[in-house]
């Protein structure tokens, strides 16, 4: 009997533990519009934007947001798909102080060496995306972040 028991609760880990870890899987699914949209899922995803306003929908799945680096020079293409980012475990050091509350401003910052941290939490008292989130449930959130210019840190 006791037995019986241990296998009952062996089965029922097994049945809950890929549940468990499937509703904590961490996802990341950015989408960059102007007159089209393009979804940024390769590596090297080239695109030519018109120097005009563009947009950036990003949507976050049970984390609390994404490190964006940007940069107009060719710094930029010193990374490949499996290069180890320099400096990782720098990063919060690295990090752009940024003030664009609720994105007022649609700045982009662009830095040869710092890094935007883009989160969204809605406990926060602030958040760099716009404030019209769209919660879908499970964890995942769609933020928009919109760019209407661009501000070079090293100027």
């Amino acid at each position: 009997m006791k037995t019986h028991k241990y296998l009952d609760k062996i089965f029922l880990l097994i049945i809950l533990a890929p549940v468990i870890c499937f509703s904590q899987q961490k996802a990341v699914i950015i989408k960059l519009s102007q007159e089209e949209t393009y979804t940024l899922n390769d590596f090297q995803t080239n695109i030519t934007l018109k120097k005009k306003s563009f947009r950036f929908r990003i949507m976050l799945e049970n984390m609390d947001g994404v490190y964006v680096f940007a940069s107009v020079r060719d710094s930029v293409y010193r990374y490949t798909e499996t290069s180890p980012i320099r400096d990782f475990s720098y990063l919060k050091i690295l990090e752009l102080r940024e003030e664009d509350k609720f994105n007022a401003n649609k700045e982009l910052s662009l830095s040869e060496t710092g890094w935007s941290y883009w989160f969204y939490n809605d406990s926060a008292e602030w958040h760099p995306f716009s404030r019209s989130i769209v919660p879908l449930g499970n964890g995942r959130v769609v933020c928009t972040k919109s760019i209407k210019e661009l501000y070079d840190v090293a100027d």
